[in-house]
């Protein structure tokens, strides 16, 4: 009885209920089509979601690696460039009773404790920007919660600043910087002994990487009779060559104005000795 009700109610149906089990079938399995495309598909987003997270890391991290470069001069100082200032240094000393001294720092200080205060002020501010956006999102966090993340951020901030030195010197604001390079000058011309001349005419071509400063330090002998304008002018040439990555060049020209102005001021003599050594240093 109940095997003949099927091919009755068909007849009776007719094509609406054959289209309707058709139309049944065909959503099933367009659903579970659906399910296996989603299911691709979710794979296939999450696979370039994987992807596109490596690179936006890999990008990160060559932005930090670029940042924490040193912007100045990125190529080394080779033996040959080194071979040239001396043959400078020494073409333009038998010229002059004058003695030049050259020195190269890549950096002058390690400015951490600088960097980790520039860096614990701004954490203070965006946190302090945080909580005040979380209170008019009516959202609360509980205070010993709130300082444990500040405290959290601190130390991942001052363990990138230990792992990337490079990076500290952005956080430094340039005045002190340009001290500290300023400092390291005065050092290297008193731990150089370039103040120990027999006639105070010595000089030190200083050039400090990591802070784009370069200076030009004279002994008392020489600045009674060359004006601050002319060092300002040898300085500006120097910079100028080390911003094009051609540091040695501008050493080298920076060695020859320094010459040429101590043979007008100071002109070899007879018994003029060679009293420093003459080769560029670098630390």
């Amino acid at each position: 009885h109940d095997v003949s009700l099927w091919p009755r109610a068909e007849r009776v149906l007719g094509h609406w209920l054959d289209n309707r089990f058709v139309v049944g079938r065909r959503v099933v399995f367009g659903f579970g089509q659906w399910l296996a495309l989603g299911v691709k598909r979710r794979w296939r987003i999450f696979r370039r979601w994987r992807i596109f997270r490596w690179r936006r890391l890999v990008g990160w991290w060559r932005f930090f690696r670029k940042l924490v470069r040193q912007i100045m001069a990125t190529r080394p100082i080779s033996p040959q460039d080194h071979e040239r200032i001396a043959t400078a240094i020494r073409a333009a000393e038998e010229k002059t009773d004058g003695e030049i001294y050259c020195v190269v720092a890549h950096a002058s200080d390690g400015y951490f404790f600088p960097a980790a205060f520039m860096a614990t002020v701004c954490m203070l501010i965006v946190s302090l920007a945080v909580g005040y956006g979380l209170e008019a999102w009516w959202l609360s966090i509980r205070l010993p919660h709130f300082v444990l993340a500040q405290l959290l951020a601190l130390a991942c901030l001052l363990a990138l600043l230990w792992a990337l030195p490079g990076l500290r010197i952005h956080l430094v604001p340039r005045r002190l910087r340009y001290q500290a390079a300023h400092a390291n000058a005065i050092k290297q011309f008193l731990a150089r002994n370039v103040h120990r001349t027999t006639a105070r005419t010595g000089v030190l071509v200083f050039v400090s990487i990591a802070e784009r400063y370069a200076e030009v330090v004279a002994d008392s002998g020489i600045d009674a009779k060359v004006g601050q304008h002319v060092w300002d002018g040898v300085v500006r040439d120097l910079t100028a060559h080390a911003g094009d990555d051609r540091l040695a060049d501008g050493f080298v020209k920076a060695i020859e104005l320094v010459g040429a102005v101590l043979a007008e001021h100071f002109p070899v003599t007879a018994g003029d000795s060679n009293e420093l050594d003459d080769h560029l240093v670098e630390i």
